[in-house]
């Protein structure tokens, strides 16, 4: 990976810079959690298969973007909850994570 594979980001009064490669879909759920879906959109990418999907569409709910997040619930094989559950599909995620999904 090259240098423009480098994502910096800023969590409380820590900074820190990793490869995306090196992300993983905990590390983007701890961004989504707090709001910070610019952050967790390139781990996202960078991932693939429905659990990744699904993360993805709640990228998207967050960002405001609904028609993208319906596409990739689509992709992920769910069905698209709407914004105001984004909280309650958060906690689902998790645990889907927890569960190794």
């Amino acid at each position: 990976m090259g240098d423009e594979d480098a994502q910096n980001y800023t969590w409380g009064r820590l900074s820190f810079t990793c490869m995306i490669g090196d992300m993983s879909l905990n590390q983007a759920l701890a961004f989504l959690e707090n709001g910070d879906w610019e952050s967790a959109h390139p781990i996202v990418q960078n991932e693939s298969g429905p659990t990744a999907a699904w993360a993805h569409g709640i990228v998207h709910i967050l960002e405001g973007d609904y028609p993208n997040a319906r596409y990739w619930y689509g992709r992920a094989g769910r069905a698209y909850p709407g914004p105001d559950r984004v909280r309650e599909e958060l906690a689902e995620l998790k645990q889907a994570l927890a569960a190794g999904a």
